[in-house]
């Protein structure tokens, strides 16, 4: 049971920043593996998406052009 202290509080914010690192970790491993391009500046990496207009994207620092990523 949790108690109703701040340190519990503390606790689980940590552990949930640390599993959605690792989930952001393994999605960009599962992405590279699939052929998907990462951004060169985020970390853990993220993938790149393609906007409307054909140009990359990345979602998190929106920061990509064609040549970062190639």
């Amino acid at each position: 049971m949790l108690s109703a202290t701040g340190d519990a509080a503390a606790g689980l914010g940590k552990f949930l920043c640390e599993v959605e690192n690792d989930l952001r970790i393994a999605k960009a491993t599962l992405g590279g593996e699939l052929g998907f391009s990462w951004c060169p500046r985020c970390w853990p990496p993220e993938l790149i998406a393609t906007d409307l207009d054909g140009q990359l994207n990345c979602p998190v620092c929106g920061q990509v052009s064609y040549e970062q990523a190639a």
